[in-house]
């Protein structure tokens, strides 16, 4: 009877050898892909800043030329601007609403989250022109420079909330005082897309206590308190309203009765606008269509203004 042969075991003297040059391989070939999207990844960030430079020529173009046309506007009709002109918003929105009423040199309109009143406002430009309206900053340093800063509006000193909301809050400042790109993450409360940006950010904190109100409240007070010399608010219309602050614009909206006041024009700070909660699906359930998107905010219109809303449209469209 014959005894079944061993398997003869693999030469440890040839696999091992064999296995250190593939390792290898793999590994010089590991080395390459990543060096490869090193350099990608390089190539990419220089693209992405020539990008944002191309975008940041184009504004300053677009503001030169934007505040040479409001010169002869004001020139064409006698007038003078009411303070040294600029268009002073971060991604061109104030650019953008010149366009979208035609350079209309008077009119009304609502920041609420002015800060300064210069730094990223939207509604400098409109002051300078000769517009009036209503300024609400919750940041009792920024309040007083908004208040000094903006002499032809109406400046209140609050957090805006829901219905109802009075009294005092606890309101969070973030960052060093001056440091515009920290402090415009001050809140009331947040949003999950807030809560993220405020997670990335190391600027210290600090909590102050502000008043409490609504945006319908900061109107009423406003018109019961109509500076001499300067016209009333009381039922003009609200030619637009910039909404932005830091994920608490519907608790804003809560305390506006937008129907009342048909406010024309809604610029929010929207940073999720596919989001179920986001203001873009509550203002659509109160008859206001998104027209437009101008930097990280949604352009909202009354969707009884089919002219604005057309206008909008094609201002932000890219021609054929």
């Amino acid at each position: 009877m014959t005894t079944p042969q061993q398997p003869v075991p693999p030469d440890s003297a040839f696999v091992m050898p064999l296995l250190l040059v593939i390792g290898s391989v793999l590994l010089l070939i590991l080395v390459v892909l990543l060096l490869r999207m090193s350099r990608l990844g390089a190539r990419l960030r220089r693209f992405d800043a020539r990008v944002k430079r191309a975008e940041g020529d184009l504004l300053r173009t677009r503001r030169s030329i934007g505040a040479l046309r409001v010169a002869q506007s004001l020139a064409a009709a006698g007038r003078a601007p009411a303070l040294p002109f600029r268009f002073a918003s971060q991604y061109g929105e104030d650019l953008f609403l010149y366009d979208l009423f035609e350079g209309k040199t008077d009119g009304l309109y609502i920041e609420v989250g002015a800060y300064d009143g210069y730094t990223c406002s939207v509604t400098y430009a409109f002051e300078a022109m000769g517009w009036s309206g209503v300024l609400i900053e919750a940041i009792p340093e920024r309040y007083k420079a908004c208040l000094e800063r903006r002499p032809g509006s109406q400046v209140a000193h609050a957090a805006l909330g829901r219905r109802g909301s009075t009294g005092n809050t606890t309101f969070t400042v973030v960052g060093d005082a001056g440091d515009p790109g920290s402090e415009m993450l001050s809140f009331l409360s947040k949003s999950p897309a807030h809560a993220r940006l405020l997670k990335r950010s190391k600027a210290p904190r600090r909590e102050v206590t502000v008043p409490l109100s609504t945006m319908d409240e900061v109107l009423a007070a406003a018109e019961r308190a109509a500076p001499p010399g300067r016209p009333s608010i009381a039922g003009r219309p609200i030619d637009f309203a910039v909404v932005d602050v830091e994920g608490a614009e519907i608790e804003v909206f809560e305390g506006f009765d937008l129907e009342a006041r048909r406010v024309r024009v809604l610029v929010v700070e929207d940073m999720e606008p596919r989001n179920a909660a986001s203001p873009s699906a509550y203002l659509s359930r109160r008859h206001y269509t998104i027209a437009a998107r101008v930097g990280v905010s949604s352009v909202f219109i009354r969707s009884d203004e089919p002219d604005l809303i057309r206008r909008a449209r094609m201002l932000t469209q890219p021609a054929d």
